[in-house]
Formats: structure tokens, C-alpha cells, sequence
């Protein structure tokens, strides 16, 4: 993964590099491509642009980006385009620091963390020590890329059969990539003098790309191909990269290529917390701040944490993020199954008061299979599809709450090859869930964490709706 030209390691036909979720490798000289991956949760996530571009695009509320007091100082979750002019960053910016410019352009910078913990279909893990991301791992191609850092900022990058270096001169970053039978290959990125890329160019050593990035505010809204004079070219052939944020100002997405940042410990206190210093994989038990809390029954727990138990209602009626909806439908008080507008579905098996299992089809057909376990203290959850097996443990408090999570996956076909252990907690404060969590005036909760690995509705999309219920 390196800048605008990310890559995936791959051979074959004797190319060991080719464009995957990564979008467009080197050794191929190919800068314009799209594709789509299936994760654990079997959810496609499309990706592409130019070389893999790092683009990340803006949402539509229509305000300006402002800056909050997040570890980055990054701009906060306002923004947009409607009644925004694109440009240049505005002139009031935070400093973008030369030290979360890559190896992504935009999700290691925006927002409280210090950056995504994976893509959101599971496929693609990023390790952290000391808050600096280490690694990157593709769980299919079980290929890993490693970054070097000298002080506050990265210097190399080592994949299969290629290396980047990083060369830093005021308002200009130069990544030379080598690579053995292929030319070098050169990515120059030009910067205002607050640190925010402006514009790249991008020499694969047989062909050359321009690349300009657009503003609404202080936030990334779009990055697009122009030609050599810096007029944008025909938008038939320009694979323009879009970014949208979640409510606390993390880059959500790249296009169709969504992020997680679920690992980061977020501190107690209300929506928008700081995330807390740890990174993943690191924390222990999570401490019970549920004593004296009302009992939280198993019957509650899934096939979401919190949104069956929080507020007065059996759950949610319908999710809808504005193009996709689902719905939801009750027996005797239990969810029994949700309908998507697509064609998905989901139905659900109990015994007694104990969610047991649950059968996804997406709307391609393919299933997922998932099987709920209970301890006196755990509730454990193994999915299972034709590519990926995962399983999710949650530790719970003497009564009930959710408090920890530890999440694995691998091939079905290989489970000796496992992704790294991944840890979240569960703070709570006057036993609500609290840190990024938001609820309305009834003490519902807003959005819908699923507790298998199947993501049938995505974090941070849309918010559920709960007027179907008379009170």
C-alpha cells in the first residue's frame, strides 16, 4: 500500500503484483481499475480509482468543516459540498502533520484515531504500536506489507517483491517504489503550507498521471484525474475518488472501500469521546462499570448489542441509510427475521429466550450461518460462509452488559492461518453504552452494532427507526 498506488500481492500469469481491494499495482503500469472483495462478512466492498487512489470524499450536509479536539486536530464530522465551494483547504486548517499522510491519504489523519483498524468487510487488518500504523495484512492473499518510521514520519515500506522509500522536502513528498524487471516508479505529492496534499503526479516509468484534490473546508472531499496542465479530464475516463465521514469525523469511506475503527478504546463521557492511547489488540479485561445496573437479559443481547435492549421497545422497525432499507419483524416480543430492499434476508431461531442461530442470504444467494453460544459470563459467536469462518466473544458483567469483545477470522478452508486478535471494550456511563454512542429522546439506541461477523447492517450507516411501535 503505498500513497496513490496501493497495491496487492498477487502471481500470476508470472506478475507477482496485481490490482486487488488495493486497487492498482506498479508492476502491472495500470492506474485506472475497480474491483470488489468479499470479506468475513461477506459483504462486497467495491474499490478503485486511479492507482488505488487514496481519495476519500465528503458528505452532503452542506456546512463547512470545522476543527475539533480530536488526537489528530483533524476536522470534525461537518462538511459537505451543498452550499460549499470545492477548492483548496481553507486558510483556519489544523496542520496536517507529515506523519499521517500515509499510507493512506486521509483515513490516518481525519478523526480521533490514529487510524482504521481494517476495511470493513474484514479483509484487509492494519496493525499500530506507539500509534503509528506497523502493518498492513490481506487475509485472503495472506500477504503483509511493513512500514518503517524514522521520528515522526514513514520512510520505507517493504511488500512482496517491492520497496518504497519516502522523501520529504518542504510543500513536496516523493515515494520511489523498485521492483524487480520493472522501471521505478515515482509519486510526487505537492502540499499547502499547512501540510494538506493539493495535487500529485505519478510516473510508473512508462506512463504519467496528474491527480488534483478538492476541499470543503478543511475536509478531503474528492480526488480526480487531470491532465498535464491540470485540467480535469474527460469524466468518462477520470475514476474520481469520493470520501465520506461518520458522525465523529473518521474517514468512513473511500468510495465503496469502507473502514472500521471499532478497536480503538473510546473513554466514557458521552458521543465523540476521545479514543483512548492503547492500541489494538493490547487491552485486557475491560473494568465493570455496570454494578448496580438493571439486568441486561440474554434474550437482549443479539443479534445486536444494545439496540433490542436499550429504550422501550422490542427493537428497531426499519434501518435506512437513504438508498437501502431493511426491515424488521417480530414474534412475541423477538426479532424473527429482517428483509432487505435488495433482496437479503436474515432469519433467526430461538429456544426460549436465547437467540441460538441465524441464516443470512444476500441478495446474490450466498449464505451465512451463524451460531450463538452461552456462558455463565460469555456470549460467543461463530459465522460461518463459504470463504471465511470468524468467531466473536463477548465477555459480560454479572448482569448481562456486554463489556468486552474479541474478534478472529480465517479461511474456512484453512484455520490454521488466523488474522490477528482483535479488542474492543464496552465503557458505560449510568449503565448506558457511552463513548461514540448516541441515543433519542426515548433512550434508544442510534445505529446498530450486528454481534456476528456478516455486517447485514454496516457501522455508522444510517440509524434505525422505531415508530411502528404504538405506546
Amino acid at each position: 500500500m503505498v500513497g496513490e498506488v496501493r497495491q496487492t500481492r498477487i502471481s500470476e500469469a508470472g506478475k507477482r503484483w496485481r490490482a486487488g481491494w488495493f486497487a492498482c499495482g506498479l508492476a502491472l503500469g495500470v492506474l485506472a481499475c475497480s474491483s470488489s472483495q468479499h470479506g468475513p462478512g461477506g459483504v462486497a466492498a467495491a474499490s478503485g480509482g486511479v492507482g488505488g487512489a487514496s481519495g476519500v470524499a465528503g458528505n452532503s450536509a452542506g456546512q463547512a468543516g470545522r476543527a475539533n479536539s480530536g488526537t489528530s486536530g483533524a476536522p470534525s464530522a461537518d462538511g459537505g459540498r451543498s452550499g460549499s465551494t470545492l477548492g483548496n483547504p481553507s486558510g483556519s486548517c489544523p496542520p496536517w502533520p507529515v506523519g499521517k499522510l500515509f499510507p493512506i491519504i486521509g483515513p490516518f489523519f481525519y478523526g480521533p484515531d490514529p487510524g482504521p483498524c481494517q476495511t470493513s468487510d474484514g479483509r484487509t487488518t492494519f496493525s499500530y504500536a506507539a500509534g503509528r500504523v506497523q502493518s498492513d495484512t490481506d487475509s485472503m492473499l495472506k500477504l503483509t506489507e511493513t512500514f518503517t518510521w524514522q521520528a515522526d514520519r514513514l520512510s520505507s515500506s517493504t511488500g512482496t517483491g517491492s520497496d518504497a522509500n519516502y522523501t520529504y522536502s518542504p510543500g513536496t513528498v516523493v515515494i520511489t517504489t523498485t521492483q524487480a524487471n520493472s522501471p521505478p516508479g515515482t509519486q510526487s505529492y505537492h502540499l499547502d503550507s499547512a501540510g494538506y496534499p493539493l495535487s500529485a503526479s505519478i510516473d510508473t516509468g512508462t506512463s504519467q498521471r496528474w491527480l488534483k484534490y478538492d476541499y470543503v473546508g478543511c475536509r478531503l472531499d474528492r480526488r480526480y484525474e487531470t491532465d498535464a496542465s491540470g485540467n480535469e479530464i474527460d469524466v468518462a475516463q477520470d475514476n474520481a475518488i469520493n470520501f465520506t465521514y461518520d458522525a465523529i469525523g473518521h474517514v468512513r469511506a473511500r468510495n465503496g472501500e469502507r473502514y472500521d475503527y471499532g478497536c480503538w478504546q473510546p473513554t466514557s463521557g458521552g458521543a465523540g469521546g476521545t479514543s483512548g492511547t492503547g492500541d489494538p489488540g493490547a487491552g485486557g479485561n475491560a473494568p465493570d462499570s455496570t454494578v448496580g445496573c438493571p439486568q441486561w437479559p440474554e434474550s437482549k443481547l443479539a443479534p445486536f448489542i444494545g439496540s433490542l435492549f436499550f429504550g422501550p421497545d422490542p427493537g428497531p422497525c426499519t434501518w435506512s441509510d437513504g438508498s437501502m432499507s431493511r426491515t424488521f419483524a417480530y414474534s412475541g416480543g423477538l426479532l424473527q427475521s429482517i428483509t432487505g430492499s435488495d433482496g437479503s434476508s436474515e432469519i433467526l431461531n430461538w429456544d426460549g429466550e436465547r437467540l441460538v442461530s441465524s441464516v443470512e442470504t444476500t441478495a446474490t444467494g450466498a449464505t451465512h450461518t451463524t451460531q450463538y453460544s452461552y456462558a455463565s459470563d460469555s456470549l460467543t459467536v461463530t459465522t460461518v460462509n463459504a470463504m471465511y469462518t470468524s468467531t466473536t466473544t463477548y465477555r459480560l458483567s454479572p448482569t448481562g452488559y456486554p463489556l468486552s469483545r474479541e474478534y478472529v477470522y480465517w479461511v474456512t478452508a484453512d484455520p490454521g492461518a488466523r488474522s490477528p486478535l482483535q479488542t474492543t471494550s464496552y465503557p458505560y456511563d449510568n449503565c448506558r453504552l457511552s463513548g461514540n454512542y448516541g441515543y433519542d429522546a426515548a433512550g434508544h439506541l442510534i445505529g446498530l452494532i450486528p454481534t456476528n461477523g456478516n455486517r447485514l447492517i454496516p457501522y455508522s450507516s444510517g440509524a434505525p427507526d422505531y415508530s411502528c411501535w404504538k405506546r
